[in-house]
């Protein structure tokens, strides 16, 4: 995609003409690129009668694709109002649908793509999966705060699989922000259609929504997950190699040792008061060997007691190497 919008304004300066359409290598057009964002540009090109389904040859993406990969919502708006068809796939499998949950970040923007949906009286294809079996809902949920909750609403079915055995709920409990309201928002729409969350849906790794919300250190997911039903006695406390998978030791977050320390410690507190018997030997011995490889130790000496669970799997840790 071209997102240069001064490169943009040259190549029109440098091909002043709108009755050719000029293409490189890949396919992609005069016409594309004016799609980027120029609305004057695009009308021009409609007016002399070019496809507003054009794709370009090597990617399949049509114009539509274009626009809503570079925000370009008034181009969107001007070229569904011109035919442009919403629902076509990308050689990827994406459907405009689906960049435009990844890339729209803007409530106002997502309000008019659907409002401009609804005036054309188009339907969109709400669960089209890409080539790897992700939805739009799938993409919501992991990019775009504002377009999952209209998804869900219109009908966008919450319990859909990808091809790791994902679904949008365990898309947004691996999320590391405590997207706690967005999980309430979800469970909330799906009771008023009748229309249950697999809570406790598997990945093909065998992990549930719950044991990737624990890795993403969130525990006010927790509460949420516990309050519509979650399996806490099936759970399984996740292994350093699930908490590795979400975060790393050079991680750039703020304040991460900080994050790590108070986070860990806030979901065992949430998971044991809710039943969960936290094993002092392995789940004890994972959190202090994660504590330890991203130097979060010294975050809880201020905060923790000698009979802290913590500090005693610490001290019998000392007492075997000793031994």
């Amino acid at each position: 995609m071209i997102g240069n919008w001064v490169g943009i304004c040259t190549l029109f300066d440098i091909y002043d003409r709108f009755d050719l359409n000029y293409t490189n290598e890949s396919g992609f057009t005069h016409f594309h690129a004016a799609c980027v964002a120029n609305c004057e540009q695009v009308t021009k090109f409609l007016e002399l009668g070019y496809d507003p389904n054009l794709l370009v040859e090597k990617s399949g993406d049509s114009p539509l694709h274009v626009a809503v990969a570079n925000n370009s919502i008034g181009v969107a708006e001007l070229l569904l109002r011109r035919g442009s068809e919403p629902n076509l796939a990308n050689a990827k499998g994406r459907t405009p649908l689906h960049i435009f949950c990844k890339n729209a970040f803007h409530p106002d923007d997502v309000e008019t793509f659907f409002a401009t949906i609804d005036d054309i009286q188009q339907t969109l294809q709400l669960d089209a999966r890409t080539k790897r079996g992700d939805t739009p809902l799938h993409l919501a949920t992991h990019y775009n705060d504002y377009a999952f909750e209209p998804l869900v609403r219109r009908g966008a079915d919450p319990n859909l699989a990808n091809e790791n055995g994902l679904t949008p709920l365990h898309v947004i409990c691996s999320n590391r922000w405590n997207l706690h309201e967005e999980v309430k928002i979800l469970f909330e729409i799906s009771h008023s259609k009748y229309q249950p969350l697999r809570v406790d849906a598997r990945d093909k790794l065998g992990r549930t929504p719950l044991q990737l919300d624990v890795t993403s250190l969130s525990p006010d997911v927790i509460d949420v997950l516990l309050d519509n039903d979650a399996d806490l006695s099936s759970f399984v406390f996740p292994t350093e190699n699930d908490f590795d998978e979400r975060w790393t030791s050079g991680d750039a977050m703020l304040n991460f040792k900080l994050r790590l320390a108070s986070g860990m410690l806030a979901c065992v507190e949430r998971l044991e008061k809710r039943g969960y018997e936290l094993d002092r030997g392995d789940d004890a011995l994972t959190i202090m060997k994660l504590f330890v490889k991203h130097g979060s130790f010294d975050e809880l000496s201020a905060n923790l007691d000698d009979d802290h669970w913590y500090t005693t799997t610490r001290a019998s840790s000392r007492k075997r190497k000793k031994s």
